[in-house]
């Protein structure tokens, strides 16, 4: 049941393959890289860091780039004042106040710089995934009916902001977004809310879509913890 995801991914990555992927090591993003380089053997990781911090997106990049022969991943180290600089222009292109939304564009737009700086037109991330797979304390925390949860995952998925492709659009780049396509949507969304938000052992989130994978993506990749764009990077 779960290859079908994989399946769905890869056919969208096939028909628009990336020329570099927001890489943080994590299952979404790490699934996204894995199958863009079948299909462009030089398709760039870009990992966002903060200079002085050994973060956790770049602890799991480098060690999930190199087990996936990843040769052309980079870290790109930022300085606090850089982060702090991108604060104003984060809330101009998210149109939003929000501090985590602010953050995790921030991490977003950094990377997305540093590609256009190496003279790239597309960029893929894994966003989306957290809201489509309920990831995120506000869907795991949850204290009503699965039945509740499943509408208001949907309505969520109507109304989200796609951070990454806002960004690409203000720098003139394509979005690639396996996550935010219909077809890998209703695909993961087929699945029983009771197996979406399944646990079991070390996996605790997203379980269809590193059930998927498993196997396939090293297990540091499949059992890490979940953590949030801004938290991962740390980079405020």
């Amino acid at each position: 049941m779960y290859e079908n995801i994989r399946k769905k991914i890869e056919e969208v990555i096939k028909r628009k393959t990336p020329q570099a992927v927001l890489f943080s090591g994590g299952i979404d993003s790490t699934a996204i890289l894995y199958t863009a380089k079948k299909y462009n053997s030089n398709v760039m990781g870009i990992t966002v860091g903060v200079e002085g911090k050994e973060t956790s997106d770049v602890e799991y990049s480098k060690l999930v780039a190199k087990a996936l022969g990843i040769e052309n991943h980079r870290v790109f180290y930022v300085t606090p004042q850089t982060v702090k600089g991108m604060v104003e222009t984060a809330v101009r292109i998210l149109k939003s106040f929000n501090p985590e939304w602010v953050s995790s564009t921030t991490t977003l737009l950094l990377g997305t710089m540093y590609a256009k700086k190496q003279g790239l037109k597309s960029i893929s991330s894994g966003e989306g995934a957290d809201d489509l797979l309920g990831s995120f304390p506000f869907f795991t925390n949850w204290q009503g009916s699965l039945e509740s949860l499943d509408r208001t995952i949907k309505d969520r998925l109507k109304e989200i902001v796609v951070m990454s492709k806002e960004i690409a659009q203000s720098m003139n780049m394509e979005y690639i977004a396996p996550f935010q396509e219909e077809e890998v949507k209703e695909e993961i969304l087929r699945i029983p809310i009771e197996e979406r938000m399944k646990k079991e052992g070390e996996i605790k989130t997203k379980y269809p879509l590193r059930k998927a994978y498993s196997g396939i993506l090293p297990r540091s990749c499949i059992v890490r913890p979940q953590t949030m764009a801004f938290t991962g990077s740390r980079n405020i």
